[in-house]
C-alpha cells in the first residue's frame, strides 16, 4: 500500500489493535507499554484495555488524523479528554512525530496540543509531565 507521497507503507494493521496486548500487559504488568498514536483507529479498544491494565500508556505524536476516520470523528480536544479520563495525565506522552522522511517533528502540532492541553485545564505540573516529564520518570 503506498501513502499520498507514492512511498511504500511500513505498517501492518493487523498487528495494530492493543486488544492484543491485553494478556501481555496483565501477565507482565510492571512493564510499561507504550501504545503509540493514542492507539490510532483503535483508540476505543486501546481506552478499554487502558482501563484495565494500568502499565499502558500512549504518545500523542502525529497528527491525529486517524480520528477523523473514525465511525464518529472526534477532535483532537475530544481525543485527549477522553484519554485523560481513562489514563490521567500521569500515563500519556508527548510524542514529535516519526523519524522518517517526511514527518518529524512539526511546531504547529506541538503547539496545537499545548492549547488542548490548556482548554482541557490541565494543570501546569501535568503538562510538564505529558510534555517531557512522564517520559523521563518512565527510562529513569
Amino acid at each position: 500500500m503506498r501513502d499520498k507521497l507514492g512511498l511504500s507503507s511500513l505498517f501492518d494493521l493487523r498487528f495494530a489493535n492493543s486488544v492484543d496486548l491485553s494478556g501481555v500487559a496483565r501477565s507482565f504488568d510492571t512493564v510499561p507499554f507504550i501504545v503509540p498514536h493514542f492507539g490510532s483507529g483503535f483508540f476505543r479498544e486501546f481506552l478499554l484495555v487502558a482501563d484495565e491494565c494500568a502499565n499502558l500508556y500512549t504518545d500523542t505524536s502525529r497528527s491525529n488524523a486517524w480520528a477523523s476516520r473514525l465511525p464518529r470523528p472526534l477532535s483532537l480536544t475530544e481525543v485527549f479528554e477522553r484519554s485523560l479520563d481513562v489514563l490521567g495525565a500521569e500515563r500519556i506522552l508527548y510524542g514529535s512525530d516519526s523519524s522518517f522522511f517526511p514527518r518529524g517533528w512539526r511546531k504547529d502540532q506541538f503547539q496545537t496540543q499545548v492549547g488542548v492541553l490548556e482548554e482541557l485545564g490541565v494543570t501546569k505540573g501535568q503538562a510538564a509531565g505529558i510534555l517531557g516529564g512522564n517520559l523521563t520518570r518512565l527510562v529513569s
